[in-house]
């Protein structure tokens, strides 16, 4: 579960819930707890190959005050190279596909990219998802 599902669940129970800054803190610091003792937190820079079809959330830019995204597939034995983390112990990076070209009409769909303010896209992708379904290229 990631943090935003996880904030959401709790605020459905509790309609009266207050999420503040240290709230945050402690949800990750519970998700961080969670994770296997082997996991090796992600660094800028790094490249991992996905292990499987995986289903990622990508995000689009654009040269306008909004973004865009959604879901797609990113194939087995696709690449993505780690942008630097905002935190030592990230729960979700950010990343970039090395083949950025080859698989941008499969990730973005048309009508985003023919928006007149599209300016690409990236992915977010959960830790604990780089730990199961990609291994880290060396």
């Amino acid at each position: 579960m990631n943090l935003l599902n996880k904030l959401s669940s709790i605020f459905k129970k509790n309609k009266t819930y207050l999420v503040n800054h240290e709230e945050i803190i402690k949800q990750k610091n519970d998700l961080r707890s969670s994770f296997p003792k082997d996991l090796i937190y992600p660094k800028d820079g790094e490249v991992y190959i996905s292990t499987c079809d995986f289903k990622i959330d990508y995000l689009t830019s654009h040269n306008a005050p909004f973004t865009g995204g959604d879901k797609a597939i990113l194939p087995k034995g696709e690449q993505i190279k780690i942008r630097k983390p905002i935190e030592d112990q990230p729960i979700n990076v950010y990343c970039d596909p090395i083949n950025y070209d080859k698989i941008h009409n499969n990730i973005v769909t048309k009508e985003e990219r023919s928006n007149p303010t599209y300016d690409g896209y990236y992915f977010s992708i959960d830790t604990i998802d780089l730990y199961n379904h990609f291994i880290h290229k060396k």
